[in-house]
């Protein structure tokens, strides 16, 4: 999903574009979160999604730290896929009146989120060790690691995983 005028022709200029698409999430995510999870009943949920909150305002910092190193600015892109899950979620905490059914939507879809921002991240990082960004990668790979934990907490919470949270 190109969100440049112009598409990507090299390796980096894909990482480039990639990197901006990673930010917008974030951004998008750390403005959306905080009224997410005001509208979360469950403690364990809102537990998870506090936390995340707070990964996410470190997650912004790293990346604008990487722009730095690669020579690169935040640019203010949309990213299409997270405004639109937003969105969603805006939507399902306002007219979903029942608690339970109100917080397994919203897991869902922050947990969608997590993990398209997941998948980004592991491209990303493959490409910026790939095109010589060797000192970005300790930064990429620690933001993965928490999202990574993110989708599995989440995971876990909707009953996906071993045991079932914020019962």
């Amino acid at each position: 999903m190109p969100l440049s005028s112009s598409d990507p022709k090299t390796l980096s200029d894909l990482f480039n574009q990639a990197v901006q698409e990673v930010y917008a999430a974030e951004t998008v995510t750390e403005e959306a979160l905080p009224g997410i999870i005001d509208k979360v009943s469950a403690s364990a949920l809102k537990n998870a999604l506090s936390k995340h909150l707070e990964e996410t305002h470190g997650h912004v910092s790293r990346l604008e730290r990487l722009f730095g190193m690669i020579g690169e600015t935040p640019d203010s892109v949309n990213n299409c896929m997270i405004d639109g899950m937003v969105k969603d979620a805006t939507r399902m905490s306002r007219h979903i009146d029942d608690a339970r059914v109100r917080d397994e939507g919203l897991a869902a879809s922050v947990l969608g989120v997590a993990h398209y921002e997941v998948a980004r991240y592991r491209a990303v990082t493959s490409w910026a060790s790939r095109l010589g960004h060797g000192d970005c990668v300790p930064l990429l790979e620690e933001t993965l690691a928490e999202k990574t934990a993110t989708c599995a907490t989440l995971s876990q919470f909707l009953g996906c995983g071993s045991d079932r949270r914020g019962e």
